[in-house]
């Protein structure tokens, strides 16, 4: 990787916001990979998912711009406390990395009304229809590559795109999506993505992960740099993230950072389940499902929604998840999720995309941590790449002055 010149790239950026006579909104900030700071009077929107951050009267989706724009890094002692335990995925998304940031939003709505598995299923496939389109209507030419490893991303190739797609997979799912793609006489390309170490790439990581969440989990992305360069950056990088949440049993035994009581119960309540009264699991999945919509923003929304801002600007493209459209986000707060998840309705969403049922791996197995990013979210590391990258030591005032440029920081 030539970081010099991400560095000099990303700086240049830093230094130009665009400026707005009107307050942003979340569409401005993920609807195209645009600019990196917006300066505006005001935000408009609840996200729920994407990474918005502020610092007075600038936005941006990436922390770290802002830390720029800011000129120092003043860690959070609740996130350092976060990332100290002894099992560490990600610092909440109510917890922000520098205390100076805000980052926007908050849960979804839980509103109710799609309580039928067929009712769901025909909103969510004409939604998930409707948000592609949008995207791809906005970059016309743009190459779909569609990250692919269970059923949620899947069923993601079922969809009538009509711009170009390819499928990106790393093991040990790679040939198991290559089975899907040649079982159900899909068109579409598979590529492997490896994970070769580069010093240099992890430096640049480290910086952009700020230290929000554990990197062993955030693998590929020199890979994915590639994709995009190959690309020359027309490209959209789609992910099925959070999917099962919505559309199988897995909701209710998803929880934030659970005391050994909350975990016990709630596994308890999954493996019920089958044995469960409708009516029980009803009443019970009322009280439990406005919980879920805190823990998919302050734990997915931390761990892979901040993934998007960290691969949007690792890559140089826009990273998109499919279940998080504006049109199927509205879908997924009516859900009823107690009896629409009794069972897993995957199959049932694949074979209304496809018009007919749809052949599935037998096993989706998960890839091991990457280990040459071990210990890369400790505050330590994060401080050490910011004065690497770009002169930057904790309580310096680098933005007081110009932000150095790209040769007097390596």
């Amino acid at each position: 990787m030539d970081v010099a010149a991400w560095v000099e790239r990303f700086t240049a950026r830093a230094r130009d916001p665009a400026v707005l006579d009107r307050p942003l909104t979340e569409e401005d900030v993920w609807g195209a990979h645009g600019p990196l700071l917006w300066r505006a009077p005001g935000f408009v929107g609840e996200p729920c998912f994407y990474p918005v951050y502020r610092w007075r009267d600038l936005y941006s989706h990436s922390p770290l711009a802002l830390i720029l724009a800011k000129g120092d890094f003043s860690p959070n002692p609740a996130a350092i406390e976060a990332a100290q335990a002894p099992i560490f995925d990600y610092v909440p998304a109510t917890v922000p990395i520098d205390p100076a940031l805000e980052r926007l939003g908050g849960p979804h709505a839980v509103r109710g009304g799609l309580d039928t598995v067929p009712a769901f299923v025909e909103a969510f496939v004409e939604a998930i229809k409707r948000d592609i389109a949008r995207v791809e209507d906005r970059h016309p030419g743009h190459t779909n590559v569609v990250l692919c490893g269970g059923k949620d991303s899947l069923n993601l190739l079922l969809l009538p795109w009509k711009n170009p797609v390819l499928v990106a997979s790393a093991q040990p799912n790679t040939d198991l999506v290559r089975q899907f793609v040649e079982r159900n006489a899909l068109p579409f390309e598979v590529v492997e993505l490896g994970d070769p170490y580069d010093d240099d790439l992890r430096f640049v990581e480290t910086a952009l992960g700020l230290g929000r969440a554990n990197l062993e989990h955030w693998r590929w992305g020199g890979a994915l740099r590639a994709i995009a360069g190959q690309l020359e950056h027309r490209l959209i990088f789609w992910k099925g993230q959070v999917g099962d949440a919505y559309t199988t049993p897995k909701w209710r035994k998803l929880a934030d950072r659970p005391g050994k009581a909350e975990k016990f119960a709630r596994s308890a309540y999954t493996r019920a389940l089958p044995y469960m009264p409708p009516a029980v699991d009803r009443l019970a999945g009322k009280a439990l499902q406005p919980r879920f919509a805190e823990v998919a923003w302050r734990r997915c929304a931390a761990l892979q929604g901040s993934h998007m801002d960290f691969i949007r600007e690792l890559t140089g493209a826009l990273p998109l998840s499919a279940f998080h459209g504006p049109t199927v986000r509205d879908v997924l707060e009516r859900a009823v999720l107690p009896p629409l998840t009794r069972r897993d309705i995957r199959f049932d969403i694949g074979e209304r995309l496809f018009g007919k049922p749809v052949w599935y791996p037998g096993q989706n197995p998960a890839p091991p941590p990457s280990v040459q990013r071990h210990g890369l979210h400790a505050m330590a590391a994060v401080r050490d790449s910011l004065a690497t990258l770009f002169g930057m030591t904790e309580g310096a005032k680098a933005g007081d002055a110009d932000l150095p440029s790209a040769p007097a920081l390596l």
